[in-house]
């Protein structure tokens, strides 16, 4: 469409006769699980939760620039470091200690020192983050605050009680970092106690979440082994901020979308701006779209944001709006 191409139409004329039909594979080229496709959609996955393909792009997606964004684990890092049997999931980055990788191909003292400051300022994230991090199916970056802002609206307290493991590595000094245990105002726990407590037409109900997304969200939480690796997360010391999801705000109730660039903002500065003063980010316009923040060299979307009646805006007047 605008960023994302489009695929629309297949150019018959190009065809030399010498095409061949494509057959999916049956069985999973890295596993040899079966492959599976949902009546209804076209995308193929391999049913294998345990294949060492999915577990990577699990945790690449865990560490990526939405998620946790932890620098210097890229991709040929993580499966190093995978394949090296350093980490089996994304809980196990936060056990990492330099002797373990400083004799890996891709570490040098000064790319170790890098991580493991990153690895421990990522310890603290939004609880958006986090539920977007952990890579629940359908579940995007709006719809991960949207439903972040609804647990926060309703949360709960855990009862349960798990020693915490609290890491204290000198890391050979490289690097030296010291977590201390404290009482968090919504751990990791209360998030699988608060979740654990909502009904799947309730969670269906949630504005921005809705009946697709619902299901794969019921599902996942009430998965034992999902809730064993919450319950690791919360042992090696990740804790949720819940002072950037704002139930209230400014631009409450406000649908945004953006194109162009911006001059005095990045596109993701200027989407926490909005999210902070309790507005929504959306990618597409649709006729519920409220404001198109316009900058240098718009796209499509804003003819589609004028033939939609959406307000147009510049990057003084968003300002101005926040």
């Amino acid at each position: 469409g605008d960023i994302i191409p489009e695929v629309v139409e297949v150019i018959k004329d190009l065809r030399t006769g010498k095409e061949k039909k494509f057959k999916f594979p049956k069985k999973c080229p890295i596993c040899n699980s079966q492959i599976l496709r949902s009546e209804g959609q076209s995308a193929y996955y391999c049913s294998n939760k345990k294949c060492f393909a999915v577990e990577r792009e699990g945790i690449s997606h865990f560490v990526s620039r939405k998620g946790f964004d932890i620098d210097g684990l890229g991709e040929r890092v993580v499966l190093q470091l995978m394949e090296a049997g350093l980490i089996q999931d994304p809980a196990d980055i936060f056990l990492l200690k330099s002797e373990d990788v400083m004799s890996l191909d891709l570490f040098q003292s000064k790319r170790t020192t890098k991580l493991f400051k990153s690895v421990a300022e990522a310890r603290n994230i939004s609880i958006d983050r986090f539920i977007y991090a952990l890579g629940i199916r359908y579940l995007g970056e709006q719809s991960s605050y949207d439903f972040a802002k609804y647990v926060v609206a309703h949360k709960k307290q855990s009862k349960r009680v798990i020693k915490k493991e609290i890491i204290e590595e000198k890391q050979q000094g490289l690097f030296d970092f010291d977590i201390k245990e404290k009482e968090e105002q919504f751990s990791i726990l209360d998030l699988l106690e608060t979740v654990s407590s909502f009904s799947l037409e309730e969670i269906n109900n949630i504005d921005g979440v809705g009946e697709k997304i619902a299901g794969t969200l019921d599902g996942w939480f009430s998965d034992k082994s999902n809730q064993q690796y919450l319950e690791k997360l919360y042992r090696v010391g990740v804790t949720l901020n819940i002072e950037a999801v704002k139930t209230s705000g400014k631009l409450s109730g406000k649908s945004f979308v953006l194109t162009g660039s911006l001059e005095s903002l990045t596109r993701d500065q200027a989407k926490a701006l909005i999210k902070s003063n309790g507005g929504k980010i959306h990618s597409t316009i649709t006729k519920d779209t409220n404001f198109l923040v316009v900058g240098n060299s718009p796209g499509s979307k804003l003819k589609k944001a004028l033939d939609m009646g959406a307000e147009i805006v510049d990057e003084k007047k968003f300002r101005q709006m926040v």
